[in-house]
């Protein structure tokens, strides 16, 4: 374990099949002459972190990027583990090298306009307090919604809104329910191991009511980031070379 007390992971090793891409999708250009990779580790500049990227025996080009772009950033690269698949089961391969604090955020994620709130920043001081909490956008196309990981999010006249509901590409009848998609989130360790069970069951679409009300992801609080493109389809890298860029206040 690191003596950090806030840890970056970033999961590499998916396929990205859906893109038929020769290379790491996280590397995939976008229009500033960077990758897409550089939007995610953006978010966590200033901040005293260590980053894990987990990845597959593929990734040596993913490995060689982020060693030459940021010589100065605490990173490691782990492989992740065979008998552990899934966006769950990366995250359980890197939690060895994690500290106290873990916030996980997907590297084919892009923000339509800077953050200019620190995000991570923020979700790392809920985390001083809470044992879990989400990065997310609004959004009420359900088309979107059922595509994506979907938050029933309360908004809090004071405090940070809060999770009533989650699902992974739930149906689109259900996709009424939700008003927000998730692109990052965080948990404390002595949480890890039932926020992943939480997460994995519902990627499998097998959450209890139940379970998920007693468990650390119901109630958490949310920190809401401008709307962002999920790019593993090729609309969304057409729209990310479309769009215009936002700048902040």
């Amino acid at each position: 374990m690191n003596n950090r007390r806030l840890t970056v992971v970033v999961p590499c090793g998916g396929r990205g099949s859906r893109l038929g891409l020769p290379f790491a999708k996280e590397l995939l250009p976008t229009p500033d002459g960077r990758v897409v990779l550089d939007a995610v580790l953006d978010l966590i500049h200033g901040l005293n972190v260590a980053v894990v990227l987990v990845v597959a025996a593929d990734r040596a080009a993913t490995i060689e990027h982020v060693h030459t772009t940021y010589p100065d950033l605490p990173v490691a690269a782990v492989r992740q583990r065979a008998h552990a698949p899934g966006l769950a089961g990366a995250v359980r391969s890197a939690l060895p090298w994690t500290g106290r604090y873990t916030i996980v955020l997907l590297p084919d994620q892009f923000l339509l306009t800077p953050a200019c709130d620190h995000p991570v920043e923020q979700a790392a001081k809920l985390l001083a307090t809470e044992p879990a909490c989400f990065l997310a956008a609004w959004e009420d196309d359900p088309v979107r919604i059922a595509a994506d990981g979907a938050l029933a999010v309360q908004a809090g006249e004071q405090t940070s809104p809060r999770i009533r509901r989650l699902a992974d590409k739930p149906d689109r009848p259900e996709a009424g329910l939700f008003n927000a998609v998730w692109f990052g989130y965080g948990f404390r360790d002595t949480a890890a191991d039932e926020v992943l069970a939480q997460l994995e069951l519902a990627t499998e679409h097998r959450l209890p009511d139940g379970r998920f009300a007693a468990g650390p992801l119901f109630d958490a609080p949310v920190v809401i980031v401008p709307g962002f493109l999920d790019l593993g389809t090729w609309p969304a890298v057409n729209r990310l070379w479309s769009r215009v860029d936002g700048t902040c206040a």
